[in-house]
Parts: C-alpha cells; structure tokens; sequence
C-alpha cells in the first residue's frame, strides 16, 4: 500500500496546473482536474480507458450502445454475412455481439450466421458525483523512445518520440519503467525508474519527436579496457575493448545513442548503442568494438598455493600501436582480492575487482607488475 500511494502522491503532484500526461514504456495515464458540485458527464478520449476517478462519491461508465436494439438500427445498412469472426473481443452477450476493431458480428440464432457491419461507435460516457476537486485518470495504449546523436567533436543532441491516442496536448512526464512496475514498485521509491520532465507538447495525436536538449559535452574521449582473472594461465596480445566516455550535459532517459562521425563533408552514423538512466553530470561510458591498435600481454612471475589462499605475482604489458596517447584500465577479476604491492597504484580496488589505469604514449609500449593475494574456491 505504501508503494501504491506514493505512486499516487506522484500524480497529484503533477496534475495542479491541469491535464497531465505521464508515459511509460508501454502505456500512458492521462490525468486531469476537475471542479465537481453534484453530477458530472464526461466523454472519455477517443482510445481511452478510465483507469480510476480519485476523490469522487461514486463514479461508473457509461456505454451508449444499445444492442437489444442494434438490429433495428441496422435496417438500411450494408451489412456481410460470415460464418464465424476470426478473433475479437465479446461486447453484448444478449444479443451476441463481438468487436474487433471497428468491425461488429452481430450473432442471428435464425441464420445460424453471424452478420458483419461497421457503425461508427458513439463515445463512452464517465459518470461522476461528489463535491469538491476530484482527479480523472485515463489510461491508454503508447509510449515513448529516447534518441540520441553523438558527434565526435562532442556535440550531444536528445530528442523523444511520444505516442498516445485519445489527448491532443499536454504536460508531459517520462517514467523509465513499465506501467505494471511503477504501480508495484511506486515510481517515486524504485531505484529502477527515473521521472523526467519533458513540458507541454501539443500535437500529440501525431507522436511527435520533441527535442530535450542539444548540448556541447565538455569532458569525452576515449579509452581501452581488458579484463582478465588473476587464476588465468596468461595470455598474449589480446585485443582490447574500445569505449568512449562523456559526463551527462543533462538528465538522459533510458534510449538508443547514434556516435556520429564525419566521413568527407557528411556527419554519418558510426555505430549505436543502449544507454541506461543518466542523471545530468554522470558518466556515461559506451562500448564501442574491440580495437586490434591496443593490445595487451600477461603473464605469471610466480604462484604460491596455501591452505586458504593463492599468491600471484603478475607482469602485464600494454602495447600502443596509435600514433596518439592511449587510457588503458586493466581490470582484475577475483575472489575477496588483496593487494600487497604493485607497481600502479589502482584507480579501483574491490573485494573482487581492481583496476589499474595505464597511459601508454604513442607507438610504445608500458608493462607493470603486481602481487596479490586471493581466497581459494
């Protein structure tokens, strides 16, 4: 209950300037204000469905199709005739009606057939009562993706692409989750979703691609990584793993980033890749191939094995073959992890993991030594 509430103290914190629209990954709530003194009519959005009407007496909705009389308001029509629908949902039992889309079969015991028709179907109605400010939530099918290009020179730009039926406008909020696990976690104390604020956007009913930022990213560049287990026999010249770094310029929903380079006169897509949730200053680190210009040797000095413990001298070798400088980070895997010595201070040291940072000048080559002490399985 108290996940569910704070998911509630959410939107009623959106919704005091008006209709709001807060999308998640796979649908939508629609929430808006109204002012109440008795009964209220309201005509749903076209495409909606009432997901809860907050702070009113009594609420139901109403449906304005009258199928008891639906085959004397077919008289004149064109109709089709079929043995059975395919698929759709049941909408009247008595007479039996199915709808698939805009097409109803309309089932005639007489004919043992089932007549086909189009109508155009009349909006459903939302019936409201109570006194005072109550809060219509409409839910709908929609969604949103996050798109972003980044230029080599550092160039960073966002856009959104929003998708929703039934709401021409309004104030819009992203949530990173689905909408069944911001209403089981509570968007406001999951660790998995982030609420971003995207503004007013009007022309929804044509998913529209709004623009969230366009920034210079001060702080990039690259660097190499290789990843190794200290039990590990050794290895020689293994490629290593390119990626490029950035700090966030701003708040980055979950999407799909595009790292443009320039070939010739035109900026030309590269390679994309999945970024996650990225507060504004965060670092953002993007794979992106492995790179045979940054190699990486090792091998075991000495092994000693006790009761408890293994003993590991270890020589490493990073091989420069750009004709610029190079980050290289060395990460060590392992179990409960202890250094004695080494060579490189690590930039990163875990009870599993530690990670020595390497420059290597061009066209060179660099080598450390480390000693360090691990758990045996």
């Amino acid at each position: 209950m108290r996940l569910f509430l704070s998911f509630g103290v959410f939107i009623l914190s959106c919704v005091a300037l008006g209709g709001t629209l807060i999308f998640y990954s796979n649908g939508v709530l629609y929430v808006e204000n109204r002012e109440l003194d008795g009964e209220m009519v309201v005509e749903i959005p076209q495409g909606m469905n009432v997901q809860s009407v907050w702070g009113a007496d009594f609420w139901y909705v109403q449906d304005p199709l009258n199928f008891t009389d639906l085959e004397k308001s077919l008289r004149g029509k064109r109709i089709g005739l079929v043995d059975a629908p395919k698929n759709g949902e049941i909408v009247s039992v008595e007479p039996l009606v199915i709808r698939d889309k805009n097409r109803f079969f309309l089932y005639n015991p007489e004919l043992n057939r089932w007549i086909t028709f189009e109508i155009e179907e009349p909006r459903r109605k939302l019936i409201v009562k109570g006194r005072g400010t109550v809060r219509l939530v409409f839910s709908s099918p929609g969604g949103w993706a996050a798109q972003y290009r980044f230029f080599e020179n550092g160039f960073l730009e966002g856009d959104v692409t929003l998708s929703v039926q039934g709401v021409p406008s309004g104030d819009v909020y992203l949530v990173s989750a689905s909408v069944c696990k911001a209403l089981e976690e509570g968007i406001l104390q999951s660790e998995t979703a982030r609420v971003y604020r995207v503004g007013e956007v009007r022309e929804l009913d044509k998913n529209p691609t709004v623009n969230l930022f366009r920034k210079n990213v001060e702080e990039h560049g690259r660097y190499y990584k290789y990843a190794f287990d200290v039990r590990e026999k050794g290895f020689d010249r293994e490629w290593s793993d390119r990626f490029i770094y950035f700090r966030a310029p701003a708040d980055m929903p979950r999407g799909v980033l595009h790292y443009v380079s320039r070939v010739g006169d035109v900026d030309f897509p590269s390679f994309c890749a999945e970024i996650f949730d990225a507060p504004a200053g965060s670092l953002v680190e993007i794979y992106e191939c492995k790179s045979p210009e940054v190699v990486v040797s090792g091998k075991i000095l000495r092994m000693r094995n006790y009761d408890r413990y293994e003993e590991y001298i270890w020589k490493v070798t990073v091989k420069n073959e750009k004709t610029e400088k190079v980050l290289v980070k060395i990460e060590v895997l392992g179990y409960d992890l202890e250094l004695i010595s080494s060579d490189v201070k690590p930039s990163t040291e875990e009870a599993n993991k530690m990670i020595f940072d390497i420059q290597v000048s061009e066209k060179s080559e660099k080598s450390f030594q480390f000693y360090t002490r691990c758990k045996r399985w």
